[in-house]
């Protein structure tokens, strides 16, 4: 079961049977909380150096809570954060 720091703790773990197949396990798409609703903290900017483990690092002291900030950003992909230099990063509260 994936721990607190992970996107899909507390998400349901489903199986799919294709016919002649083993079954196989997976995790229900995890479904984002509207930015709007997000209590945004304060704003970065990337830096090419940047990658989501060392916003989350700089931001939390927790390079494994990067998803809290793709999260509040709308981002499945936390690379899309860091893909093109200059964004800006919305920041969430820790409690987020």
């Amino acid at each position: 079961m994936p721990s607190g720091t992970n996107r899909y703790a507390g998400i349901a773990k489903l199986t799919y049977a294709a016919p002649g197949q083993p079954p196989r396990q997976y995790y229900a798409r995890p479904i984002l909380p509207q930015l709007a609703a997000a209590k945004i903290a304060r704003q970065a900017t990337v830096t090419t150096a940047d990658r989501p483990d060392l916003i989350a690092n700089r931001a939390f002291g927790d390079p494994l809570t990067f998803w809290w900030i793709a999260n509040a950003n709308g981002w499945l992909d936390p690379f899309a954060m860091t893909a093109i230099p200059g964004t800006v990063v919305m920041i969430p509260a820790p409690s987020a």
